[in-house]
């Protein structure tokens, strides 16, 4: 009886605790909201698009640069369209240029390089030249992988365009660095990136500044594209002798560029000054000074002309001038003066023909060396081809014998001694200040030799 006393109230006591238990309230748990991440700025989504062609071993990019510069009333522009390739990028550099560049109104004239174990192998105008560089050398002349950082500018907008994301940024800090030297002074740039499936799809880089006494727009677009297949070689051009050597291969194509500003800029002012000498021919001694200026559409010259020799028992020197202002040509010779009427287009071929006549052409340069003067370039060329220096020897008859060579008719052999050449380059008109030439040749008559010489010097200022 007893036992089951005790079973009852154990389950007298269960049946109370469930009782309590059912009567407490539950207890309520609270979450925290969920939140969206925030949505990537342009500055993020451009440093996380160009990571991909940073670290890329090769990218083949096509690119379309437009350089205009303004320099008083004249306005140089310089056009390149073209492809590169570069291999190697984070290991051993091959790399292929093929271009076009343009300058003013000319005919676009082609231009190539070829980076390969340590040289770069280019051709302009169908032209030969190479230089020996490091591969940082080489990518520091080319259009960078990466056209531009948006940590330089201030503000980066995000739009959505009909082929993908276009990423836009402006109020510019500073320019890139591959664009201008420090002293140049930014006015405005602006870039834009295009972003499609497979990343990067384009470019966009445009700058205005002030550069010495130029100002400059420069707009550059650029197509990337990473690739995973190798194409270059890593061999020499088997032709490689073929290509002249110089310390920078793009100098050829730096003054044939300078030449054609200068020739197309409105206002310019000369100094030339050119001397003969032939020995053989009586110490014969011809020079001619000339001062030239084209400013707002008139031409003013002043010319002088100097001429000696002598005969074997005394020398004689005659002195000539002539002064061009206002239509009217004024000569002075042997204390007499005499005018006449020419006009402006006349002057300026006469002085044109005189400065070009003893230019040296692009294609006949075979060494040249480039080095800095202060703020201008200097270019130290010369050639050892005979059609060169036929040329020169062939210019100095026509200046003292008005192209016959009576020396030649009675000597028994020529030598050619040295021939160079100099221009200074204003880098921020890119238009040269400077330019010379010496040759220095022998005639043998007799066993003796009889110098048969030529300098040229002009002082240039375009605009």
């Amino acid at each position: 009886m007893k036992k089951w006393i005790a079973i009852l109230l154990v389950l007298a006591l269960v049946l109370g605790m469930t009782a309590c238990t059912g009567q407490v309230e539950p207890t309520e748990t609270t979450t925290e909201p969920t939140t969206e991440p925030p949505e990537p700025t342009a500055h993020e989504l451009f440093s996380e698009a160009t990571r991909v062609l940073k670290e890329a071993n090769i990218v083949t990019m096509g690119f379309e640069a437009k350089e205009e510069h303004t320099v008083w009333k004249d306005t140089f522009v310089q056009l390149i369209t073209g492809t590169a390739l570069f291999e190697g990028l984070q290991g051993d550099l091959l790399g292929k240029i093929d271009a076009t560049v343009t300058y003013n109104d000319s005919e676009p004239i082609a231009y190539t390089e070829l980076y390969v174990s340590g040289g770069t192998y280019a051709t302009y105008d169908g032209n030969r030249y190479r230089d020996e560089a490091e591969a940082e050398d080489f990518l520091e002349r080319q259009y960078p992988v990466c056209l531009f950082e948006a940590e330089n500018f201030a503000t980066g907008v995000i739009e959505e365009g009909e082929t993908g994301t276009i990423l836009k940024f402006s109020e510019a800090t500073s320019m890139e660095e591959w664009v201008a030297p420090e002293y140049a002074e930014l006015k405005e740039a602006t870039a834009e990136v295009v972003l499609g499936e497979s990343g990067v799809e384009s470019m966009t880089y445009v700058v205005t500044y002030s550069q010495g006494s130029a100002d400059i727009r420069m707009e550059v677009t650029t197509t990337p594209e990473v690739g995973t297949v190798a194409t270059l070689s890593a061999d020499v051009p088997t032709d490689a002798d073929s290509y002249a050597l110089m310390s920078y291969c793009w100098a050829p194509r730096i003054m044939d560029r300078a030449l054609k500003n200068l020739n197309a800029s409105q206002d310019s002012s000369a100094s030339v000054s050119l001397m003969f000498l032939s020995q053989a021919a009586a110490g014969l001694y011809y020079g001619q000074d000339i001062d030239f200026a084209h400013e707002s559409g008139k031409a003013l010259m002043k010319e002088k002309l100097y001429l000696s020799y002598y005969d074997g028992s005394e020398e004689e020197s005659y002195e000539y001038e002539n002064t061009y202002k206002n239509g009217v040509i004024t000569i002075v010779a042997d204390g007499e003066t005499q005018k006449g009427k020419v006009d402006d287009d006349y002057v300026e071929e006469y002085v044109l023909d005189v400065y070009n006549d003893y230019l040296v052409e692009i294609d006949w340069i075979t060494e040249c060396e480039v080095s800095a003067m202060g703020e201008l370039f200097y270019f130290e060329f010369s050639s050892d081809l005979d059609t060169c220096l036929e040329y020169f020897k062939a210019q100095i008859n026509d200046g003292i014998f008005g192209g016959s060579d009576p020396v030649g008719d009675v000597a028994s052999g020529y030598e050619e001694k040295s021939f160079d050449c100099y221009m200074g380059l204003d880098p921020d008109t890119w238009l040269p200040t400077s330019y010379g030439v010496e040759y220095v040749g022998a005639y043998i008559i007799g066993g003796e030799e009889y110098e048969h010489s030529f300098k040229y010097h002009s002082q240039l200022n375009g605009s």
